[in-house]
């Protein structure tokens, strides 16, 4: 799930940043906190995957020109996203935005705007300034002001916060659906509202007129206390800390926290750890001729700088995971674009390789890999032999903490032409995880996220049928959910198409956001090297993390004791390469697969409106074109064609490209990505 940060027109930078920061302390890596544009807003599919939607500080009126450009536009989908149980935060000229009617510095010249607004979270007026003195672009008029908070907010007592221009909720205890949180007690303020929650039909917004998002503790802030030191400098550790507090609990009453206002779990490194490269010893030795002609350099390659170790005793492998763990090289908040990157700036991967018997749990508290590559052999035995000379995650990666699995085996062509394969690379964190269409995936503990590399000769499978293997490595995830669920859970766990995983109901609305839940999903890209075709495979499942993702554990909490990330990637990665294996003796037919993934889709039969088209079209879907993978729609108005038998009437048939178009299924809308 993602926290989306308005970032477009209008926007203070300032404001943005420590709106950022403070969101990212308070839930990573449970969610993850992305930037958004008005043309995201209002043309993708983001409500479904939106835990909170923010609109940070700034100017009100660059915001009126943006969100209401064209239409549909961007308040249609925000007030569409909150009135159907969505979450906001406005703060400062986010809250007067999100009020019925702004009203700001009445009277003054050059200043003063006013006007009804299109959201209206907060059924009445917003006027301000409260305090006097504000200059566009500077800190005059900024202040540390004190607000009282309300007790029914569950955080009593006194809260010292950032001010510049912000407003008052006019009358706000009088509006019906409103809870007042916090008012000023400082001069001409007194008394006024500073801060409120709002019902708005099954969602929340929760507004606030001034920036507890600022610390106090660091610009611009201590400019204004050194000017006006309000907080004496023995209590601004506490007065600190009990900024971070109301913060907690504002995300806690929102429902993006637990119950006990933080993150509890163990210390997550905050920067990436080395590689332990393990198998057996015939495919170490096997590792290790292939990569003959890089060990012991650094790899300059697209992404990365790689660096292949070779390590003769477990002594040796605990030695390079403890030097990275006391000196951590953390990321780069925002990393550039790979060409706008000097190769000396590069993020530096270690590999560290060595032999499976000198794999001990010491170097890798997270992850057994004995009890990885014992699940694998089993598994394997009770599916069958898969494709190529070694099994599936028989030679593997493990790392504790990574920039992104699928980033290590995809962008950094060079490095990966060096080894042999299959390979699997494993992660407990993935502190850059990559999803579909850029999309970021968070990775709490309790997460499965691997990637896997297989080099397939093109003579064994035609190119146009790779796009067929999404489909089916999501068939392997569906049933290694299955196979560990209680029988009374097996069916939640569905498809959506094209490569996410789901858990639904088994009777009621499928597409109500509110019950059917993404638990991971799949990403798989290509890259061509001469006869041959390496495919990287990505997979993130949320399996037994707690609140606020939906996980395999939060369907059958009994998963709790009984399951293992080692034991649930085995099983996924033994099903897939016999799967694999099948696909590639019949020469990339779909055929024999279509049955099980339409038994396990979403979308049976599903009416939506395809916006592609002028004007849309209202279709149905059918099913998958089983030599592209396409998504098969067809006009509603159309002759019936059933889901199982989805290759007759041909030529009524629309069938969409999964990477061209972003589907909304709660929404029911298919869209052409922008």
């Amino acid at each position: 799930m993602n926290v989306l940060v308005y970032s477009g027109h209008g926007v203070s930078q300032t404001s943005l940043a420590h709106t950022l920061s403070a969101l990212r302390a308070l839930t990573t890596p449970y969610l993850s906190v992305r930037t958004v544009t008005a043309s995201t807003l209002a043309k993708q599919p983001w409500a479904s995957t939106c835990a909170l939607l923010v609109i940070p500080g700034g100017r009100d009126l660059p915001y009126v020109e943006a969100l209401s450009e064209g239409k549909p536009n961007a308040n249609d989908a925000i007030r569409a996203y909150v009135s159907k149980g969505g979450k906001f935060l406005g703060i400062c000229a986010g809250a007067y935005y999100a009020s019925r009617r702004i009203e700001w510095e009445r009277g003054r010249e050059g200043f003063e705007v006013s006007g009804e607004r299109p959201l209206a979270f907060f059924d009445g007026t917003s006027s301000g300034c409260v305090y006097p003195g504000f200059e566009y672009q500077t800190e005059h008029g900024a202040r540390i002001v004190r607000l009282e908070l309300n007790r029914a907010f569950g955080d009593a007592g006194d809260l010292c916060t950032y001010y510049n221009g912000g407003g008052e909720f006019v009358d706000a205890e009088s509006v019906p659906g409103v809870e007042v949180i916090a008012r000023y007690t400082d001069g001409d303020g007194a008394g006024k509202t500073a801060a409120i929650s709002c019902r708005v039909d099954q969602g929340t917004a929760l507004l606030w007129a001034c920036h507890p998002e600022y610390p106090l503790v660091s610009e611009p802030c201590t400019t204004v206390l050194a000017s006006s030191p309000v907080i004496a400098p023995d209590h601004l550790a506490a007065a600190e800390s009990r900024r971070w507090t109301f913060l907690r609990t504002s995300l806690t009453q929102l429902g993006i926290l637990g119950s006990s206002g933080a993150v509890s779990q163990p210390d997550i490194p905050r920067a990436p750890l080395p590689y332990i490269g393990t198998a057996s010893s015939f495919l170490a030795m096997e590792c290790l001729r292939a990569a003959t002609g890089v060990l012991g350099t650094t790899v300059v390659d697209r992404h990365n700088r790689v660096q292949i170790h070779t390590a003769r005793s477990h002594d040796e492998i605990s030695a390079f995971v403890t030097d990275a763990r006391s000196n951590p090289v953390p990321l780069p908040a925002a990393p550039p674009e790979d060409n706008a990157v000097k190769d000396e700036d590069k993020i530096l991967a270690h590999i560290v390789l060595g032999d499976l018997s000198d794999c001990r749990e010491e170097s890798t508290p997270c992850f057994s890999i004995p009890r990885f590559m014992t699940a694998l052999s089993s598994a394997r035995a009770t599916v069958g032999a898969g494709f190529g000379s070694w099994g599936l995650g028989e030679l593997l990666f493990y790392s504790e903490a990574v920039e992104s699995t699928q980033t290590l085996l995809d962008k950094n062509p060079t490095f990966c032409a060096a080894l042999p394969t299959p390979l699997v690379a494993i992660a407990t964190h993935q502190l850059a995880g990559r999803g579909r269409g850029g999309n970021a995936w968070v990775s709490p503990r309790g997460s499965m996220m691997l990637s896997a590399l297989i080099r397939v000769p093109l003579s064994s499978l035609p190119a146009h049928r790779l796009a067929l293997v999404q489909y089916l490595f999501s068939i392997a995830v569906v049933d290694a959910c299955r196979a560990v669920l209680p029988d009374n859970s097996q069916s939640t766990v569905r498809l959506k198409w094209p490569n996410d995983i789901y858990a639904a109901p088994e009777e009621g609305d499928l597409y109500d956001p509110k019950v059917t839940r993404k638990l991971g999903g799949v990403l798989v890209s290509t890259n061509f090297r001469g006869s041959d075709v390496d495919v990287i495979i990505g997979c993130g499942l949320n399996a037994l993390n707690d609140h606020p993702t939906t996980s395999l554990a939060s369907l059958a909490p009994s998963l709790r004791e009984t399951l293992s990330i080692e034991d649930l990637a085995a099983s996924v990665l033994a099903r897939f390469d016999a799967i694999f294996a099948q696909f590639v003796a019949a020469k990339g037919s779909f055929e024999p697969f279509l049955g099980k993934y339409l038994r396990y889709w979403l979308h049976a039969d599903q009416e939506v409106t395809l916006t592609t088209t002028d004007p849309p079209t209202r279709v149905r879907i059918v099913g998958i074109h089983p030599e592209h993978g396409l998504l098969r729609t067809m006009p509603v108005d159309a002759a019936p064609v059933h889901s199982s038998n989805p290759f007759a009437a041909e030529r009524q048939f629309i069938d969409l490209q999964p990477d061209g178009n972003s589907f909304d299924m709660f929404a029911g809308l298919i869209r052409l990505k922008s």
